[in-house]
């Protein structure tokens, strides 16, 4: 579902709307997981739409945006919602009321954690299985007991070594319900 609208997008050969001149995000710190789950290999200029350089797209052995949209779906018992990004923040004035959600945070993580490998943490020894991978630290039952308090979807952010890029003054002081 999601690779369909994504293609469809791609094949508009729009850039994207939230990219200054330098290719850096105006809007995030850190690339959203919907940017991070389109990597490629190959030159940056194979990225520009109309572009005749070749980019390789590395496949996942799953989607950590459909895994996150079925957890979303699930915990708020409504259908997946697709928005393609330029009608994300348009989007998240609309719907203020989402970012203002909250749920115990075991119980997220755990969920999440079963959608990703289709066991229950509460039989689980050891490391989980990401259809194929390990997951990387120790998610136990030990572990998810020292998450305490409420855990939004919004909070749920991944990070990486790659460096802070983006330029603060070129951002409106305008603050988003998604922030």
């Amino acid at each position: 579902m999601f690779k369909d609208i994504s293609d469809w997008y791609s094949n508009l050969g729009l850039s994207c709307p939230f990219l200054l001149e330098n290719n850096l995000c105006m809007i995030y710190e850190q690339r959203p997981i919907a940017c991070r789950e389109h990597l490629v290999i190959g030159p940056a200029s194979g990225c520009v739409p109309g572009s005749t350089d070749q980019t390789q797209v590395v496949q996942m052995p799953f989607s950590l945006l459909e895994a996150l949209a079925q957890l979303t779906s699930e915990i708020e018992h409504r259908s997946i919602e697709t928005i393609i990004l330029p009608f994300a923040l348009p989007w998240c004035y609309s719907n203020p009321e989402y970012a203002r959600h909250t749920w115990p945070a075991r119980q997220l993580v755990r969920h999440f954690i079963n959608i990703l490998t289709g066991e229950d943490l509460a039989h689980l020894n050891g490391l989980p299985k990401l259809r194929g991978l390990t997951v990387a630290g120790d998610i136990t039952n030990t572990a998810l007991a020292s998450l305490t308090g409420p855990l939004s979807l919004r909070s749920l952010t991944v990070y990486t070594d790659e460096p802070t890029r983006r330029q603060t003054s070129d951002r409106s002081d305008k603050k988003s319900p998604c922030d």
